[in-house]
C-alpha cells in the first residue's frame, strides 16, 4: 500500500491539529500576519507589479 494513500489531506490535518488548544492559539495569533501578507500580494497583483518591481520601489532585495 502506498504511503500517499495513508496521508491526511491538508484540511483533515488542519482540522485535527486545531483540536489542540496550543495549536489553535498559535494559529489565531499568527492570523493577522497571514492576512497582511495576503493583502500585500493582492495589492501587488492588482497593480500588475512583479516581486522584483515592488522590491525596487521599496529599495529592498526581492524575496
Amino acid at each position: 500500500m502506498s504511503s500517499k494513500k495513508n496521508r491526511l489531506s491538508f484540511e483533515a490535518f488542519k482540522e485535527k491539529a486545531m483540536q489542540r488548544e496550543e495549536v489553535k492559539a498559535e494559529y489565531n495569533a499568527l492570523m493577522p500576519i497571514f492576512e497582511l501578507k495576503n493583502q500585500m500580494i493582492k495589492a501587488r497583483l492588482e497593480a500588475n507589479l512583479s516581486q522584483e518591481e515592488v522590491a525596487n520601489i521599496l529599495h529592498i532585495k526581492k524575496s
